[in-house]
């Protein structure tokens, strides 16, 4: 427990450190966390740049792989969206897949985190505490709101968690476009 908890520590520390005022601003809204995002990023690396790699053989007498780093490259919203498994819907998980198509399915993992970030600022609704402080909503639970009367009004045969999990789909890829947003403006602003 403690040596996740310091890397969780160090996780955010590492994130801080190296974000602007527009990711600081996107971190500060109700519903966003720094512990999730530096556990997204942890996952995708930097939203805006990829820095791929690939495994090549090791030397004859060896049976070692070796991770050769390829040419970085500039990701587009879609191709954040794609990474993170809410890419084109036809791709889904089936028996029998080959590597190559389940790696076009995403990484599973920064696709759970960003459902939780949907779940979480879905969940947050203008309340009054125990303490009887006002706590604002997030501005994701809006997005969450219209798209739920959306699928209420064109898909009434859906049950209604089928309505919930698209609602919650389309409020993780509004996170990731506003994620992406704030990394973008940010380089922005250091290269000027």
């Amino acid at each position: 427990m403690k040596a996740e908890k310091s890397v969780i520590k160090t996780l955010e520390s590492m994130m801080l450190s190296l974000c602007g005022p527009n990711m600081q601003a996107f971190l500060d809204q109700v519903g966003i966390g720094t512990k999730t995002v530096s556990r997204l990023l942890g996952e995708i690396g930097h939203p805006i740049v990829a820095f791929p790699a690939h495994w090549e053989d090791g030397e004859e007498d060896e049976d070692k792989k070796i991770l050769v780093p390829d040419a970085p490259f500039l990701r587009r919203v879609s191709d954040l969206w794609s990474y993170c498994g809410h890419g084109d819907p036809t791709r889904k998980r089936r028996k029998g897949m080959t590597q190559e198509e389940a790696l076009k399915l995403g990484n599973p993992r920064a696709k759970m985190t960003v459902n939780q970030m949907a779940v979480r600022c879905m969940m947050k609704t203008e309340r009054v505490s125990s303490t009887g402080k006002k706590m604002p909503a997030s501005p994701y639970r809006a997005i969450y709101d219209v798209k739920r009367a959306h699928y209420e009004m064109a898909r009434p045969e859906w049950t209604d968690a089928n309505k919930k999990g698209a609602a919650i789909r389309i409020t993780a890829k509004e996170i990731l476009r506003d994620l992406y947003n704030a990394a973008l403006r940010d380089l922005e602003e250091e290269a000027a």
